[in-house]
């Protein structure tokens, strides 16, 4: 960026295991960076803690260039009320009716914005990724869980109840011996295309004794990256495990394309690194399962671009604002 100074703003994507701090222009490029496991065993108090350190470092860092800070964006997993700044759920982190902005504001005399941090990935991709062409597509993030935002006429949707586009808990899978979901349900797509289920089904496919070489491994090695692996290298049985999930996946997508006729779908998330490995059956399932009308304005299904910097560059662009590049509010 050299020395000329310019407008930014510090963005801070929090997961359950880590957290990812960005400082980013309103030109959208990247001027700092800041990386640390989320303490989230030792607490609420200690996890803000660890984000305020992440921020201040940054923060400091604008400084010290002479740049104007705007403000302090946050990401946080599960519902968030962006009007009040608080968390209403994070399982991950255990956080229920969490007032997290207050202790932003009291450190920070900039604006300070929060929101959900799949939604903030979703702003990330409008500003900057594989959604910045699109008014109306939708964002996907598969891995551990499967979560959503939408853009809609060029605005994020978030709902009357703060959690719009669950498209993860669309159900998929009926009957009893349905598996079960992580929100209480059964066979939701969570369930059944996610990078958890990618891995449990690695795992019982070996434990069953089907010829594949996933079975050599330890059931707790088995992982969605580590069956994507081996069919990558040309294990049938993974690569069955993968299209299972993709033949799902595709079952949602299409199902969000004939409910809300968006001109493209947007895959991120760490599944999203085996996209030449899905995206086959993805498409093919998009195409048989999608409304023909609304198939004809779908540009297509794509990875996102952004990878894991979507979401604190979307954070970040909750401050900076429309003319930072964020969708409009």
């Amino acid at each position: 960026m050299g020395s000329r100074a310019e407008r930014v703003a510090v963005g801070v994507d929090l997961g359950g295991t880590n957290l990812t701090g960005l400082l980013v222009s309103d030109r959208g490029t990247v001027a700092g960076r800041e990386l640390r496991a989320t303490p989230a065993a030792l607490g609420a108090e200690a996890v803000l803690g660890a984000v305020l350190d992440v921020a201040s470092g940054l923060a400091g860092q604008a400084r010290e260039l002479g740049h104007e800070i705007a403000g302090v964006g946050l990401g946080i997993p599960g519902p968030v009320d962006a009007d009040r700044g608080v968390c209403l759920f994070s399982p991950n982190l255990g956080w229920r009716d969490l007032d997290v902005i207050s202790r932003f504001r009291e450190v920070f005399n900039v604006p300070v914005r929060i929101d959900n941090d799949v939604r903030a990935a979703t702003l990330g991709e409008a500003w900057l990724g594989a959604g910045h062409p699109y008014r109306t597509f939708v964002c996907l993030t598969v891995g551990t869980g499967i979560g959503s935002g939408l853009v809609l006429d060029g605005r994020l949707w978030r709902g009357p109840g703060y959690s719009a586009g669950e498209l993860g808990h669309i159900p998929v899978v009926d009957g009893p011996d349905a598996p079960p979901c992580g929100c209480g349900r059964r066979g939701c797509l969570e369930a059944v295309a996610s990078g958890t289920a990618i891995g449990r089904e690695g795992r019982r496919a070996a434990s069953r004794g089907e010829p594949t070489s996933l079975a050599r491994l330890p059931a707790e090695d088995i992982t969605a990256r580590v069956v994507a692996e081996h069919a990558r290298a040309g294990d049938a049985t993974a690569a069955r495990v993968l299209r299972r999930a993709a033949v799902y996946l595709g079952l949602g997508i299409a199902t969000a394309v004939n409910l809300l006729n968006p001109e493209a779908v947007i895959v991120g998330g760490r599944v999203s690194r085996s996209w030449d490995l899905i995206q086959p059956e993805v498409t093919r399932v998009v195409s048989e399962k999608g409304f023909p009308p609304n198939l004809l304005f779908l540009r297509g299904v794509f990875p996102a671009e952004l990878g894991e910097d979507a979401g604190a560059i979307g954070a970040a662009s909750l401050v900076l604002g429309p003319g930072g590049g964020a969708v409009s509010r």
